[in-house]
């Protein structure tokens, strides 16, 4: 009779939500990132050809024949500049988008600005501040707004260990953009969605040390003023420490024609930790390879600094 007992074990041992020390059995683990952004991340308006830059020079607003201060508007510390002023095409004259950037012409990747011509008009000292302080008051460290799910329904919490990600959790709107210009009070503020998740997370000892994968991110906006929605469509990418978003799109809005937006932000997670010794690296490439290979491949997108 006794030998029964180790099945009886097991069928126990193998049931949902068991803890083992201080690790749980469970099917998913939420992990948050918290992201700090490099300061040459961006925002563009391309229907209003501007752009907006973390790190670019605060300026003032000041009276176009007196250069007197007006005191009522804020130092803008990362926007709004011309992009004509960059040497960045925009529709001929003629064409229904004129004065728009030509986003066919136009790579976020290499655009690499100089002359931060400062664009008056469509932009006052509210929503020319494009970059929003995080949590701990700085631009650069973004909200506790997003987070990394993986599998774990394999893991012990002990050495070196990779697991599968199951999504994403993003909500840009509190870090970036939070108030378009142009929509002004027509529109609600737009939705962050990651779909196709893909990739893994590499844990030491419990602790998540890389995440290498993305997924598809959408943003909308509910244009409720014009009874209408738009749609932007591009990707985040994480490499070990690393990650890239890059949503550069354009929606046709209705009755007014296309209207272009681009996020291209990138930074790091900082609360991943440090990437272990080489000797240690090949054996957790080939664990994450094992990983990858079993999931839906997908191309990985490049980081430009």
């Amino acid at each position: 009779m006794c030998r029964y007992i180790p099945i009886v074990c097991c069928v126990i041992l193998f049931g949902v939500n068991i803890d083992v020390g201080s690790h749980s059995l469970s099917a998913a683990e939420t992990f948050t990132l918290q992201l700090r952004a490099d300061g040459d991340s961006r925002w563009f308006d391309f229907r209003a050809h501007t752009f907006a830059e973390l790190s670019a020079p605060a300026y003032e607003q000041r009276d176009g024949t007196t250069g007197e201060l007006i005191e009522d508007w804020a130092p803008r510390r990362d926007g709004m500049y011309s992009l004509a002023d960059e040497g960045v095409a925009s529709h001929p004259a003629g064409d229904p988008q004129a004065g728009q950037t030509d986003l066919s012409q136009f790579d976020s990747a290499t655009f690499s600005p100089s002359a931060y011509a400062e664009q008056t008009g469509r932009y006052d000292e509210e929503t020319g501040d494009v970059f929003l302080a995080g949590d701990d008051g700085s631009e650069t460290t973004f909200s506790n707004s997003y987070s990394v799910e993986y599998d774990d329904s394999s893991l012990i919490g002990s050495g070196m260990e990779v697991a599968g990600i199951l999504g994403f959790q993003l909500d840009f709107v509190n870090d970036v953009a939070d108030d378009d210009p142009i929509f002004g009070y027509i529109s609600d503020p737009y939705v962050s969605t990651a779909s196709n998740a893909w990739g893994s997370v590499t844990l030491l000892d419990g602790q998540v040390m890389s995440i290498d994968g993305g997924a598809d991110v959408n943003f909308n906006y509910n244009v409720f003023g014009l009874a209408d929605e738009l749609n932007y469509d591009g990707t985040i990418a994480f490499s070990g420490d690393q990650w890239n978003l890059n949503v550069v799109d354009e929606d046709d809005l209705n009755g007014f024609g296309l209207y272009g937006l681009g996020w291209d932000v990138h930074g790091n997670v900082s609360n991943v930790s440090a990437v272990p010794e080489p000797s240690s690296l090949a054996f957790l490439m080939g664990l994450a390879s094992s990983v990858m290979f079993r999931r839906r491949r997908r191309r990985f997108v490049s980081f430009i600094d």
